[in-house]
């Protein structure tokens, strides 16, 4: 960068324009880091099947917030769901908080309890679709089912037929079956979706582009 002066100039006064013009440039450049990290953040949890409402627990803060010169800015990238993005960087086990199976619904199973809250074993509205048994398996998951119930044309679990659907010889009538609604796993380990150490390098190496970029272009008098 070269500063041109002239005889009658006023050094120190064009030392702060400078000063500011470069703190500014720097303030972009880390402004831009953050927001490109907090993009692919985003990105890599949607693109992971977890949804687009994680993917927006994803935030960035800018200190100072507006775009005035500051000697240390910063962008801090943070998500408001910590507990859960831990849990996927990690690889973290879940375990029943009782201690016996972790219960994850199925497809056809209802997706609320006769509470109105999340489906589970708990609240599982027996009434309408019967009572669940568990069915033990030595090798993958066991199960819990209903017997007696049927799959609808949304392929969702139908209500528990009269007679439990059978005939008066004791046979399933046609279109009646054991229907799985839950998987019983002992624990269930979370995939690493997040490689956080991987994206603070990319991060910083971005932030040090963004810089050199901003004050090549304040050097050749472009902003």
């Amino acid at each position: 960068m070269r500063i041109k002066m002239t005889r009658n100039g006023d050094f120190r006064k064009v030392l702060d324009i400078k000063r500011i013009a470069v703190e500014r440039a720097v303030g972009d450049a880390v402004r831009q880091s953050g927001s490109n990290l907090k993009q692919r953040l985003r990105g890599q949890t949607i693109g992971s099947g977890l949804g687009r409402r994680l993917a927006n627990t994803w935030q960035n803060k800018n200190y100072p917030d507006q775009r005035i010169s500051a000697a240390s800015p910063a962008s801090i990238v943070y998500s408001k769901a910590p507990k859960i993005i831990d849990g996927f960087s990690r690889g973290t086990p879940i375990k029943s908080k009782r201690g016996f199976f972790l219960a994850v619904p199925t497809d056809v199973a209802p997706k609320r309890g006769s509470d109105g809250k999340r489906i589970k074993p708990d609240n599982f509205p027996e009434w309408r679709f019967g009572r669940l048994e568990m069915v033990y398996r030595r090798n993958g998951p066991s199960f819990l089912v209903v017997n007696g119930s049927s799959i609808t044309k949304s392929g969702r679990a139908g209500r528990r037929r009269k007679g439990g659907g059978r005939t008066k010889s004791g046979n399933y009538r046609k279109g009646t079956a054991s229907v799985i609604m839950f998987l019983l796993y002992p624990q269930v380990r979370l995939p690493k979706v997040f490689k956080l150490d991987n994206e603070r390098r990319r991060a910083r190496a971005d932030l040090q582009r963004n810089v050199r970029l901003r004050l090549q272009r304040m050097a050749n008098g472009n902003r």
